[in-house]
């Protein structure tokens, strides 16, 4: 039935479209013909009437003349006029009785007045005789024809249109109803996922024998657990935005190099494998009056969608420019095109166009933020000579702020291996805490307060950001035991003048200082300086949401002992707390720091052979969670997404064949593949390996057919219970 249905409405507007365009094609000719056949019949009847008029106008019986004009032209004729070339009348014949009619429509008016010399009668020549015809039209057939097959396909137009109205309809509500239950789908597993993360969590610390392992575990839990729900929350707030009837503004100036420099932190911090360049052309003079928070939804909306529908790899552009107090940005993408019948939709609630995981919601709430600034946004795709696999790119204006000139400190990134260096390098310098050591929350509470005992006085901390909830966040770091908040000293500063302030009234042990604070504030490192040019001599730490290589150089060159990626987790905050109030009491020594050892992809094997099987996850957490339950029966070899696993198998083409199963999740965030795509690809490589999908999505027979073989439950399961007859 659906095929026929198809091919029905595929005729059907074929039908419309032809009928429109015959009834056009059929008018220009009726009009053509019209004019060709005017033409001709005025010169006919002007040679008729010259000939019967010329002896009696030159026997000046104008009265017989002009009956001779009558005979000619058959009577059909609204008036006949005799003029003398200054326009006046001589003589006139009232209307014909042969006026025609044709489908109710009288012809037009046909009025023919002869001019002719007075002075000049007897020339007996027609050369002084001049016809002239005043809107002299006929209606031809073809105009009949025309309204004749106009009427007669008006009801099949009709129909085609009432038809084709009412397919339209039931797509958007087809769309509508796919595009909630896809999104149902995606929330029901976002709001499981925490709590399988804690099931394994919980199965995970029942199997603990020490409070280290305990502490392990929870270091890897909570975070995952936080991300899950944070998942979550995005997801509602995504709902609830599109919902809305309005959307309220908190508007403030910002540099639009800042909102592409915090755009491209987070994306790439969420795809840390991309392998895209990244071009600028910015010629804006102000800074842009807007939401910051809602308007880099509106940035990260678009550069994910770009940086996923390319592939992981490809370039990426931005470019600004000036005018009528807007700013318009083009953010732009190559190697991916956008089907010309989709661009009118894209910012249609719930529209997507094959993404996986999509909800359909994100343009949609970028059109409603971008409207609510006073601003439009658009899209265009091609295929050019410059980009033979197509190019998109989104346009936008925000409203420039008034009096604010472009001032900013971002460093843009022309490369993605340029924020993933500076990720890694900030990572390891967190991990390493500038001298710091991996200790658990609790312990490291403890030593801050038996520390501060030793000292005889609290600690004294500031911190230094204009955002007063981060401001309250390491605050409540800070307070969440009576103890730990009595040994620390805590004030707040929201930008350089507060802060030189307080610094002024007394001394602190331990600064912390964001980077950019605004237009009325200097930036962290311009602060850094500042207080040590004063003798300032206890510990600073800059710490910063920029994601750029170069800005922890630029830190301890300006006199920072350390600089650390924000948001600051809460053990980082501890264990650079400890190093300050150790550096205050005694000259402080680094201690050990424990060897970390990175994932190397497999386990490694007792000496008995042990059964070789795959996990594919995206969570770390989880990862661990399979490892701990099934390292004692197996080997296994983890991977985080497809890319890793293509790599694998191109550099060990045997490896698939030493697999006895292959266990993936089925979203697998940072990845261009989901988990059917991995069993595809498995299979392709090894069709007989199992390939069991780790999910509580439900799925279709369809959709599993030949490429899972079994769906099991979200958590990990031990070697004997995932049945496949190796124990």
């Amino acid at each position: 039935m659906t095929r026929l249905n198809l091919s029905f409405d595929t005729v059907l507007k074929s039908l419309v479209r032809w009928i429109v365009a015959a009834n056009a094609v059929v008018l220009v000719i009726a009009i053509a013909l019209s004019i060709i056949y005017t033409r001709i019949e005025k010169e006919r009847i002007a040679g008729q009437v010259g000939l019967n008029m010329r002896s009696a106008i030159i026997a000046n019986d104008y009265r017989d003349a002009m009956l001779q004009a009558s005979y000619s032209l058959s009577g059909n004729f609204d008036g006949i006029r005799l003029e003398k070339p200054d326009g006046q009348v001589r003589f006139a014949l009232p209307p014909g009785p042969q006026r025609s009619r044709m489908l109710g429509l009288n012809n037009a008016e046909k009025t023919v007045s002869i001019h002719f010399d007075e002075a000049h009668p007897e020339s007996g020549t027609t050369d002084l005789i001049v016809f002239t015809y005043d809107q002299f039209e006929k209606v031809p057939p073809t105009i009949a024809i025309w309204l004749l097959i106009v009427a007669a396909s008006l009801p099949i137009f009709l129909f085609g249109y009432r038809h084709l109205r009412r397919i339209h309809e039931l797509e958007l509500s087809e769309r509508r109803s796919s595009a909630v239950a896809r999104m149902t789908q995606m929330l029901a597993h976002d709001v499981r996922k925490p709590f399988s993360i804690l099931r394994m969590g919980l199965g995970m610390l029942g199997k603990a024998t020490d409070p280290a392992a305990v502490k392990k575990i929870l270091s890897g839990l909570v975070p995952e657990i936080d991300k899950a729900v944070s998942s979550v929350d995005g997801l509602i707030a995504d709902v609830m935005e599109v919902g809305s009837n309005s959307t309220q503004l908190i508007q403030e100036p910002a540099s639009p190099e800042s909102l592409i420099e915090a755009t491209l932190g987070e994306m790439f911090r969420v795809y840390p494998k991309s392998n895209i360049s990244i071009e600028y052309d910015l010629r804006h003079t102000h800074m842009v009056n807007v939401h910051v928070q809602k308007v880099g939804r509106v940035f990260s909306n678009i550069v994910g969608n770009a940086i996923q529908a390319m592939g992981y790899k490809g370039g990426l552009w931005f470019k600004t420019r000036e005018r009528d107090g807007l700013v318009e940005f083009c953010l732009g993408n190559a190697g991916s095109v956008i089907p010309a019948d989709s661009l009118p939709k894209l910012f249609d609630a719930f529209f997507t166009s094959g993404k996986k995981g999509g909800t359909g919601l994100g343009l949609a709430i970028a059109q409603k933020v971008v409207t609510a600034h006073g601003g439009r946004i658009w899209a265009e795709s091609s295929k050019t000579l410059e980009h033979p696999d197509g190019k998109v790119e989104f346009f936008f204006t925000l409203p420039t702020a008034q009096g604010a000139r472009t001032k900013t400190t971002a460093s843009l990134p022309n490369h993605s291996s340029d924020i993933t260096r500076a990720i890694a390098a900030m990572a390891a310098a967190a991990e390493t805490g500038e001298g710091s050591v991996d200790k658990g929350e609790l312990t490291l509470e403890a030593d801050i307060i038996q520390a501060c005992d030793k000292l005889g006085r609290a600690l004294r901390v500031l911190v230094i950001d204009d955002e007063a909830v981060y401001r309250g966040g390491l605050a409540a770091y800070l307070s969440r035991t009576t103890e730990l908040e009595a040994a620390i000293l805590l004030a707040q500063a929201d930008g350089s003048e507060a802060a030189f302030i307080a610094v002024g009234a007394e001394g602190f042990d331990l600064i912390i200082t964001d980077v950019d604070m605004g237009n009325d504030s200097l930036d962290g490192f311009a602060l850094v300086r500042k207080f040590r040019a004063g003798g300032h001599a206890g510990m600073i730490c800059v710490h910063s949401n920029r994601i750029v290589a170069a800005d922890h150089k630029r830190a301890i060159e300006a006199g920072a002992d350390a600089f650390l990626p924000k948001p600051m987790a809460r053990a980082q905050l501890l264990r650079l707390v400890l190093q300050a109030v150790q550096s205050a009491s005694v000259p402080f020594v680094e201690p050990a720091i424990e060897s970390i050892v990175p994932r190397q992809g497999a386990v490694a094997a007792d000496t008995l052979p042990k059964p070789e099987i795959l996990v594919v996850d995206d969570n770390p957490f989880i990862l661990d969670a399979w490892e701990d339950v099934l390292k004692a029966d197996a080997i296994v070899h983890v991977f985080t997404g497809l890319e890793d696993l293509s790599d694998r198998l191109e550099a060990d083409p045997s490896f698939a064949d030493r697999l006895v199963a292959a266990i993936t999740d089925m979203h697998l965030d940072g990845s261009a593949g989901d988990g059917l795509d991995v069993g595809r690809f498995l299979k392709k490589s090894r069709p007989g390996l199992p390939v069991l999908l780790s999910s509580d999505a439900t799925f279709s027979d369809d959709e599993l057919l030949g490429v899972v073989d079994r769906v099991i439950a979200k958590e990990p399961i031990s070697l004997k219970g995932l049945g496949l007859g190796l124990v």
